[in-house]
């Protein structure tokens, strides 16, 4: 399979989702993890954020999906991924650096540095994209969010706080709330699973006030 912007050589190996079966190339060189426009459901509209392959190609990207994967790592791992117009599902450098995955190339498997649990993947030649943010429109910003990426970036997971500044929204007068209304069963159960979601990956917190 060739793919423009892929490097020639590559050793690469897949991992397989034990839920789906889908199959998701575990790439370093991927700055994110990419799930294809073609897995998805439904119309999407392309999203001014651009990927970048190796050899400076431009990759549409259409939006983000949170998946929850199962590799037989005896936990569960949900991830934001961006969707984008490649033909294979990508595992990056974003996600396995959070949950503390090691890639042995040599033994083509994911080694689990929490659980000590190891992933045996299936071996592949193929080319790589490897896929990194493109900065589209230049900016007397864009040399420093060059300089550091992370700024830009959505971080969907805790890290330690190195300053003491809060933020603080003052309200004045009654809260405002409106009538609840029962969902049917079905929706319910895929709001609930959204919401618990979001909230595992610290996008949302719940309320602090009664």
């Amino acid at each position: 399979m060739e793919v423009p912007g892929s490097h020639p050589q590559s050793r690469l190996f897949f991992v397989c989702d034990r839920v789906t079966g889908t199959r998701f190339l575990v790439d370093t060189g991927a700055e994110v993890s990419i799930i294809p426009v073609s897995n998805t459901s439904g119309k999407r509209k392309e999203t001014p954020v651009c990927l970048q392959a190796v050899n400076h190609s431009p990759i549409p990207t259409y939006g983000e999906q949170s998946l929850t994967l199962n590799f037989g790592l005896r936990r569960t791992l949900q991830w934001v991924f961006v969707i984008a117009k490649l033909p294979t599902p990508i595992l990056g450098a974003d996600f396995l650096h959070h949950f503390g995955l090691l890639v042995d190339i040599k033994n083509k498997r994911l080694v689990d540095s929490t659980a000590q649990l190891t992933v045996r993947g299936i071996a592949v030649r193929m080319a790589t994209v490897s896929p990194t943010i493109l900065l589209t429109t230049m900016t007397r910003h864009s040399a420093i969010l060059k300089e550091y990426p992370d700024v830009a970036r959505p971080v969907f997971h805790n890290q330690p706080i190195k300053h003491e500044v809060t933020h603080h929204i003052k309200t004045s007068g009654p809260p405002v709330a409106a009538r609840p209304r029962r969902l049917p069963p079905d929706r319910l159960k895929a709001v609930t699973r959204k919401f618990q979601h979001m909230l595992d990956l610290g996008i949302i917190h719940p309320s602090s006030s009664n």
